[in-house]
């Protein structure tokens, strides 16, 4: 999924220095292919950073309900969530959580960054404490044979990439910010490259270590996370670090998906 993302960003790597303006897509597609296809180029870009800026925050919502014992799911026709068959429901946290990074980004860039880089640095040190936990706790040697590492075959190669390929979404909104750089020919390519390589190297690891530290269960097709493999190697400490972290951290998501919408707007 990495390599796939590189294609992708040495366009834009080479876009943002030629035109070093605000819009990303939108001042790109512009500029080499006209409006109509700019405007359905943004149009993507700002159903990509919505879409998934929503499904962050429902997710932020259900572990932070599942931490502190408490729900805030309220279904349209009164009921709880978990007594309705269907999934349309008013989610009051994530809906509070959106607004609230609404407001963040509406207070200036100035404080959107202070709060993004704290909370980047953070996000980074509970990677990286999930990381050494899960290969601490390494029950299995995922590359003793070619049946081990490949279990599915190259389906299941293509369907693990197709995973997680979502998580490298975003990358691309550093070149929304480019016309608040002084040097973008400078910078640019260094925020783009350092941003994937980064969320590559750390998602390669935090992937072996997973895999180390879950076994492979057939019948589980929503996967696992490392919350659950905590509990069941019954490390409580390391369980409530990880739902802690992730409730905390996870609105850092929430936020950058606003953060690049007035620039592309």
């Amino acid at each position: 999924a990495g390599l796939i993302c590189c294609l992708s960003a040495a366009s834009y790597m080479e876009l943002s220095t030629v035109v070093p303006t605000r819009g990303s897509t939108y001042a790109f597609a512009y500029h080499g292919l006209g409006e109509v296809v700019a405007v359905a180029g943004a149009t993507s870009l700002t159903l990509e950073y919505g879409l998934s800026g929503a499904g962050v925050a429902r997710s932020w919502s259900s572990k932070f309900a599942d931490l502190v014992g408490a729900s805030f799911f309220v279904s349209y026709d009164g009921h709880k969530v978990q007594e309705s068959s269907h999934d349309t429901y008013l989610d009051f946290g994530a809906a509070i959580m959106q607004i609230a990074c609404v407001l963040i980004v509406a207070a200036g860039v100035s404080l959107s960054k202070r709060v993004i880089n704290t909370m980047t640095v953070s996000k980074v040190i509970l990677v990286i404490f999930l990381i050494g936990a899960g290969f601490s706790g390494t029950r299995r040697n995922v590359f003793e044979s070619t049946d081990t590492f490949f279990a599915d075959g190259i389906t299941g190669v293509a369907q693990g990439t197709s995973l997680l390929f979502f998580g490298f979404i975003g990358f691309d909104e550093v070149c929304c910010m480019a016309a608040r750089c002084v040097k973008p020919s400078y910078a640019m390519p260094r925020g783009l490259s350092g941003t994937l390589l980064g969320a590559a190297v750390l998602s390669t690891l935090a992937q072996l270590a997973m895999a180390g530290l879950a076994p492979r269960d057939d019948d589980d097709d929503d996967g696992t996370s490392f919350e659950h493999a905590f509990r069941q190697r019954n490390w409580i400490w390391a369980t409530y670090i990880t739902s802690i972290g992730e409730a905390l951290l996870l609105p850092l998501v929430v936020l950058l998906s606003f953060l690049p919408q007035p620039e592309l707007m």
